[in-house]
């Protein structure tokens, strides 16, 4: 009668076990799935990066625009000017000013013939790196998708394996799985039920009393409780 309990015991205690690992599993995946999700926010950024230089190089480039717009109309101006000065200092201060006007001018678009050529290189990198990233993200949204795939299979061989227990465990006389259940609470390495081929326990690894290792050679049949850790021992031969 034992014997099949013990049997029955074991098959729970095996069932137990892949619950634990499948239970750690699954706990595992959204913390794997937010560091993929982390990696894409970051892949991102990088474009989100070249993306400001761009814009801020932009703004420099449409600034200086401006400014020389507004140098040309004050040159315009002083044009106009001339045209109705009545000394020769007015004359030539006005000239000066507008000579300064242009040597200004002539900076400012040097100056952005080079915000155009780093403009040019940066669409370049950031070409580039759009592809790159395109690529990465890619591959990540894959692994996403490969493991939101696997956490809901894992998820359903759960319910099975619970629905399985739930079963077998109606199977087993209540005394029994009562004190298997006690056991399992207090248990933090997951055994229950352990296999004895020497005389120490496999659980708690205390040597047996000589009269109850003796007990379980002779008695292989039967179930048997560790006086020092409380799990049930059994007779290896019962593998």
């Amino acid at each position: 009668m034992e014997r099949e309990i013990i049997r029955q015991l074991l098959k729970l205690q095996d069932i137990d076990k892949k619950i634990y690992q499948l239970e750690r599993k699954i706990s595992k995946y959204p913390i794997e799935i937010k560091k993929l999700e982390e990696q894409k926010k970051e892949e991102l950024k990088k474009l989100e990066s070249i993306k400001e230089k761009l814009k801020d190089l932009n703004i420099e480039k449409k600034n200086k625009e401006l400014d020389i717009q507004e140098k040309r109309d004050k040159i315009k101006k002083i044009e106009l000017s001339l045209n109705n000065v009545k000394t020769n200092h007015e004359y030539r201060e006005l000239l000066r000013q507008k000579a300064i006007l242009e040597k200004e001018i002539l900076n400012i678009e040097d100056n952005i013939l080079e915000i155009m050529e780093k403009l040019e290189n940066l669409e370049k990198e950031k070409e580039s790196l759009e592809k790159e990233i395109n690529e990465k993200l890619k591959e990540i949204d894959e692994e996403i998708e490969k493991k939101n795939s696997d956490l809901e299979k894992s998820k359903r061989e759960l319910e099975d394996l619970k629905s399985l227990r739930e079963n077998l465990a109606k199977e087993i006389d209540p005394q029994f799985i009562s004190k298997y259940e006690l056991i399992k609470s207090k248990a933090s390495d997951g055994i229950v039920i352990a296999i004895v081929d020497n005389d120490v326990c496999p659980a708690c690894f205390m040597v047996l009393p000589p009269r109850l290792y003796s007990d379980i050679l002779k008695n292989p049949e039967k179930l048997f409780i560790c006086p020092n850790c409380g799990r049930f021992l059994c007779s290896e031969e019962n593998v």
